[in-house]
């Protein structure tokens, strides 16, 4: 409760009900994915299964949440279900998925620019005209 009151009246905006209930589902899956996943010990070592979903929730719902998400989901897991050991495994693993969660989100704000110049309008241009629009907007964006 104590973070909702670091948020002013006007920057409420990124905690809708929409990116909580993600939230919450990203954090479910966070839980049962490592289920699926280390039935094959090579791919679940191979795909980190907690890291995925803190890094699309991060992505989707902003760093606030994808940091309260990436911090519970050791911990959480490892009181459910004695894996990751919560020391030191699970507590590491709390500050660096809590980081993975909120730097995402940078990632996500200097990469607009890059999903704008490659939009389907740009790419499957028919005329010459537009494809140099789309080089140059991508270029000098």
């Amino acid at each position: 409760m104590a973070f909702f009151m670091f948020y002013k009246e006007g920057k409420m905006k990124n905690l809708s009900v929409r990116n909580i209930v993600l939230a919450g589902f990203f954090l479910a899956v966070g839980i049962v994915l490592p289920f699926f996943t280390m039935q094959i010990p090579s791919i679940g070592n191979m795909l980190l299964p907690m890291h995925i979903p803190v890094l699309i929730c991060g992505f989707v719902c902003g760093w606030p949440l994808g940091l309260i998400v990436g911090f519970i989901l050791p911990l959480l897991r490892s009181m459910l279900f004695t894996m990751p050991p919560m020391y030191p495994t699970a507590l590491a693993m709390a500050f660096e998925l809590a980081a993975y969660g909120a730097a995402i989100w940078i990632c996500n704000l200097y990469s607009w620019s890059f999903y704008q110049c490659n939009s389907w309008n740009h790419i499957t241009a028919d005329r010459d005209s537009n494809i140099n629009y789309g080089i140059r907007k991508c270029a000098f964006n």
